[in-house]
């Protein structure tokens, strides 16, 4: 058995080095396949404040993935990744097909909270996510710095799921055709929700998105196509969850809900292909203080927006971004702004590409200002 499974993997690994796409394919029989499949990005992060320059590598992602087609109305996937010493399991659902407009997925997934969090990590714009993207409560329902690697401290809920980052719970999801260039694809999920939470309830959370010209018909979408696609999209997310947690002082449970309306756009431009994506997004939690989850309600609720966008000439995708959060605080505890700059440069579309970027966030609260120069590498396959 063991000499089997050698087997199976050295041909699987052997076929990926050999090939563009991603994964390996291996197939069992006339219905069932299975894929395998890494991801790897290490980081040199560089950043400075109040004086103060910190320098560290970072293995920021390290993942393993298995996905198996049983029948053309079945399949599954699973999905690990290395943290410190550790490997988890962090995706692992089952995919039922009935049709194409209405599929069931049931297990640990990714939840439709905004279109962030429906981006794929190996098609991302810059370095990473905006950190506004992380307001979603299985995220955190905080915000990030230097590309997404450091958590603004006073901008923590403390909230989370168990899983972390995803949700196990059972998800809605089909897409269809109004017209030949008018696609719609829908979510709409029932889950766990908040660890720990004021009482026994779940989460739940649903999107819809349309598209002019090419469709994005996956359940995950890109931060850029480089240039495979013609595509203007709308979309609408909406979570939330009752009595998610409970305010220290008062004792009363505290709702969380988040709303993000985003937009989307790919087009060819002269010589090269632009891309550029918007979201506004506002998180509320009851205008609740100090919480039972270790973090404040007001500073980590209120409303912001980003916007990003690039151009890629050739091999190489020049891009910039903006975001904004504005917290519920009196004194502007947790709220922030920052701009982003770089480049990417494609070695093999998005399963190999190196990325370079700066980074400014300037905290209101206390006139502080960070700034993060990054460097990256990336495969997938």
């Amino acid at each position: 058995m063991k000499n089997v499974t050698l087997a199976i993997t050295t041909a699987a690994l052997l076929s990926a080095a050999g090939t563009a796409n991603a994964g390996a394919k291996i197939k069992i029989n006339d219905d069932a396949t299975i894929n395998l499949g890494f991801r790897l990005q290490t980081l040199l992060i560089s950043r400075s404040g109040d004086g103060n320059t910190e320098d560290e590598f970072k293995v920021r992602r390290a993942r393993f993935r298995l996905g198996s087609t049983i029948t053309d109305k079945a399949s599954i996937f699973l999905q690990t990744d290395v943290s410190g010493k550790s490997m988890n399991m962090i995706d692992a659902f089952i995919t039922f097909k009935p049709s194409e407009n209405f599929n069931i997925i049931v297990g640990e997934n990714m939840v439709p909270a905004s279109r962030q969090n429906l981006t794929s990590s190996a098609a991302l714009m810059t370095m990473d996510r905006p950190g506004i993207a992380y307001k979603s409560l299985n995220w955190g329902g905080r915000a990030l710095e230097s590309f997404a690697n450091t958590t603004i401290g006073d901008t923590k809920s403390g909230l989370g799921s168990k899983y972390a980052v995803r949700d196990g719970g059972a998800t809605a999801f089909g897409k269809g055709n109004i017209s030949n260039d008018t696609h719609y694809k829908y979510y709409l999920g029932l889950y766990n929700g908040a660890d720990n939470a004021a009482s026994d309830g779940y989460m739940y959370s649903g999107r819809f998105q349309v598209n002019f010209g090419d469709a994005e018909s996956g359940y995950y979408n890109a931060s850029t196509y480089l240039g495979k696609k013609k595509t203007y999209s709308l979309g609408v997310s909406y979570t939330a969850q009752a009595d998610a947690t409970t305010e220290v002082d008062t004792g009363n449970a505290v709702d969380y809900s988040l709303l993000t309306v985003d937009g989307f756009i790919e087009q060819p431009m002269g010589n090269g292909t632009f891309s550029a994506e918007a979201a506004y997004s506002k998180m509320e939690l009851d205008g609740a203080g100090l919480l039972q989850t270790g973090g404040n309600g007001k500073n980590s609720e209120g409303d912001g927006f980003y916007a990003q966008a690039g151009f890629l000439v050739n091999d190489i995708q020049y891009w910039a971004g903006y975001e904004q959060w504005d917290s519920t605080d009196t004194a502007n505890i947790g709220t922030f702004d920052s701009t982003r700059l770089g480049f990417t440069y494609f070695m093999k579309g998005q399963n190999l590409n190196l990325k370079a970027g700066i980074e400014k966030t300037n905290l209101d609260w206390n006139d502080k200002s960070d700034t993060s120069f990054v460097l990256g590498a990336y495969v997938n396959f």
